[in-house]
């Protein structure tokens, strides 16, 4: 990100042109090897750490928020979520922002929301970079929030056979 600013009474947020697909497109085109997985993941953890340390919480992490550059380098996109850990006024109590497949128990919940949602949601996309699945399902929003906070996913070892141990407590 740029620039947070305004021009004619209308927000806008200035970010880098970035020329490649989002990582949802990635993950449908081709089948993701452990090791590209884990370059991806470590890549958003660090986007995710630098935002945090600037106090960001993005609040709506999820593949098509995240833009795989023609060098290789993935970026976190799409920051219109986000919010300030210090600003109390952005988001109202029991109000639900962000895609629901990718939202963490509080978000789906309407509670307040720290780095900690953000990590759940890079969960979700993990899991699904090694699945091609998502681990929370149900055939509406309210049944899928409902999988958020009650159910555990099933195990990745369901859907792909060579995942380390590590990656599969993880």
């Amino acid at each position: 990100v740029y620039e947070v600013s305004e021009e004619k009474n209308r927000p806008f947020i200035a970010m880098e042109y970035v020329e490649g697909e989002s990582l949802k497109d990635l993950i449908a085109r081709k089948e993701l090897s452990i090791g590209d997985v884990l370059d991806i993941a470590l890549q958003i953890c660090d986007g995710l750490s630098v935002a945090h340390q600037a106090a960001i919480v993005h609040r709506d992490i999820k593949p098509q928020n995240i833009l795989m550059g023609k060098d290789g380098r993935a970026r976190i996109c799409d920051f219109g979520l986000a919010k300030l850990r210090r600003d109390v006024t952005l988001t109202q109590a029991g109000s639900t922002l962000g895609t629901v497949a990718y939202m963490s128990p509080e978000q789906a919940q309407g509670k307040e929301v720290d780095r900690r949602s953000d990590i759940f949601s890079f969960g979700v996309v993990l899991y699904e970079m090694i699945t091609n699945q998502l681990p929370f399902k149900g055939e509406h929003d309210a049944a899928v929030m409902h999988s958020i906070v009650n159910d555990s996913p099933e195990p990745l070892a369901r859907y792909k056979t060579d995942v380390p141990d590590g990656l599969q407590r993880i």
